[in-house]
């Protein structure tokens, strides 16, 4: 039951005053958290963004599980090499039951939740993300609805680990599909998505820039 609970006060961003992009004053997400590991010399590197479900769970991606690297989570830092992020050590890995199933190559139902070790006390810098109010039995239904993506950038040096966010639209399947044929090839296409993308699948892109993506990690 806690792992899925949700706190009231969800949802509120904080502006950083000292991180501004184009003039605009950038906004983490408190709910953000970066999961990665130490390296051989106990540098910190980011593998995945997730989000906090609740006070004791992560919510990611469930190719975030496959790797054999030990992972941690840290939290509540625009920066999560900078000490005072908040570390917490992933006690369990859950991802969803129909992913990769028979070690297959599809890439359907590919999310995961991770438990942390010890609970998150939720304050300004980390609070749990808001779930949607309201199901929806196909993505075609949210075609066109805004969304901003958070992540980290790739470092231009060891210490710099930049929090970034892009503005996308929800694109029709059918288009999606279509454009991600023409960018790998139809061999690749069918091993990865052999259904193209599905009812629960969205996929979403810039107006203004086409080969703008998510984040490094998402």
């Amino acid at each position: 039951e806690n792992c899925v609970s949700i706190e009231r006060r969800c949802g509120m961003q904080i502006r950083n005053p000292n991180t501004a992009q184009g003039g605009v004053v950038t906004r983490r997400a408190p709910w953000v958290v970066s999961i990665g590991y130490e390296d051989n010399r106990n540098n910190y590197q980011h593998e995945c963004t997730g989000s906090v479900l609740s006070s004791i769970s992560v919510l990611t991606a469930a190719h975030c599980a496959l790797t054999k690297k030990k992972l941690k989570i840290r939290a509540g830092s625009f920066n999560p090499r900078l000490r005072k992020a908040v570390e917490r050590n992933i006690t369990r890995m859950v991802t969803h039951p129909r992913y990769r199933m028979n070690n297959s190559s599809e890439v359907y139902w590919d999310v995961a939740v991770f438990m942390v070790d010890k609970p998150f006390e939720f304050s300004e810098s980390i609070q749990p993300v808001c779930l949607p109010e309201e199901t929806h039995s196909s993505s075609n239904s949210i075609v066109n609805y805004g969304i901003t993506v958070q992540g980290w950038n790739p470092p231009r040096d060891e210490d710099d680990l930049t929090l970034t966010e892009i503005s996308v639209t929800v694109r029709p399947n059918e288009q999606c599909n279509f454009d991600y044929e023409r960018l790998v090839g139809a061999i690749q296409r069918r091993y990865y998505l052999p259904k193209g993308l599905i009812a629960s699948q969205f996929c979403a892109g810039s107006n203004t820039n086409p080969n703008t993506r998510t984040s490094y990690g998402d």
